[in-house]
């Protein structure tokens, strides 16, 4: 297991965010008596200095929730986690926001292909990633901005270009993505081993920035782990992404429990992602949902698009998906 933060540079925190700020703290018993009285002794208070890092972790994610569109606040998840679901066209790419006429085109474009990026990270040291980030990088940002949060890194469902950009070509408009990221930013890109290549030719990413994932991989951002599983079927650098709390010090040989997957264009609430695409397979697909048929009942999923609900469960895609019990005959039927 590697750390993002371990492996490569730490942005640097706007200068807007105090590293640490000082605030004045009432004694037990003291709030009470300010109510009667309004002089105090600086002997009734003491200073104290409160780093930015655990103020964002318990005050930010009620306010976020509330204040930024798109963060979600779940009280069921730990509460140091940092998650948001955008949507194109709603939280980000919306042609309100567009600052050009060819930007709006793209944003246009964008809302139609209502894709989700997603943020997840640590309130507790304000890293966070960003996954399959284009159309609206600097709404991302933005975002990213607001939440008091850094951007450590990129990483890619899959290859496609509407989760990762593309290079303009003939007919064709650029579209933002992770280039933009990698090249701006500074920030390193990782996607499938098998498919860097691609990320290479169509979004130009540069070859210096690529972190290729293995199956089975598992990358640290703060104190949860991002576990990689391939998946292949939609595309061959399908993965999904397993968010879980890291194991504690006291007990690293713990198994940690799946909070969320992140599944891309792999598996959508009802349906899957294309299989008629190059590079894409229904034979392959089949075991691939047989492998995802496997995790328990209750893990949720958060989809590629926004083409049905915008998230599931395992167990709700056994009932009524594409994880209900069918042979690889019948499925072949259906969708070959």
């Amino acid at each position: 297991m590697s750390s993002l933060i371990d492996n490569y540079s730490r942005p640097e925190v706007p200068q807007h965010w105090p590293a640490a700020r000082t605030v004045e703290v009432y004694r037990e018993g003291d709030l009470r008596s300010q109510k009667q009285s309004q002089h105090h002794s600086a002997a009734d208070m003491k200073t104290v200095a409160v780093c930015t890092t655990s103020f964002f972790a318990t005050v930010l994610p009620v306010f976020a929730s509330v204040l930024i569109p798109g963060i979600i606040h779940d009280s069921t998840y730990p509460p140091d986690l940092f998650f948001a679901q955008l949507l194109t066209g709603e939280h980000i790419s919306s042609s309100n926001m567009a600052h050009s006429n060819e930007e709006r085109e793209i944003f246009r474009f964008g809302a139609q292909m209502q894709n989700f990026v997603y943020l997840v990270g640590d309130h507790r040291t304000g890293e966070c990633v960003v996954f399959d980030g284009g159309w609206d990088p600097q709404g991302i940002r933005e975002i990213v901005r607001s939440a008091g949060m850094n951007l450590v890194a990129f990483i890619a469902t899959h290859e496609h270009w509407d989760h990762i950009g593309r290079r303009a070509l003939r007919g064709q408009t650029r579209v933002p993505g992770a280039r933009d990221f990698v090249v701006e930013d500074g920030i390193p890109f990782f996607i499938s081993e098998h498919a860097v290549d691609t990320a290479v030719m169509q979004a130009q990413i540069p070859h210096e920035s690529i972190r290729p994932l293995k199956d089975g991989q598992v990358l640290q951002v703060g104190g949860f782990d991002l576990r990689f599983v391939l998946t292949q079927g939609h595309s061959l650098g399908s993965m999904v992404t397993l968010v879980a709390e890291s194991p504690s010090k006291k007990n690293p040989d713990a198994m940690a429990e799946n909070i969320m997957m992140l599944t891309g264009d792999t598996l959508f609430p009802g349906s899957c992602g294309r299989l008629d695409l190059k590079g894409s397979s229904v034979e392959t697909m089949y075991h691939t949902l047989q492998k995802l048929r496997q995790y328990p009942d209750a893990l949720e999923i958060w989809p590629g698009h926004g083409y049905s609900a915008a998230k599931s469960t395992i167990g709700q895609e056994k009932y009524r998906g594409l994880l209900r019990s069918m042979s690889k005959e019948e499925w072949i039927r259906r969708m070959g």
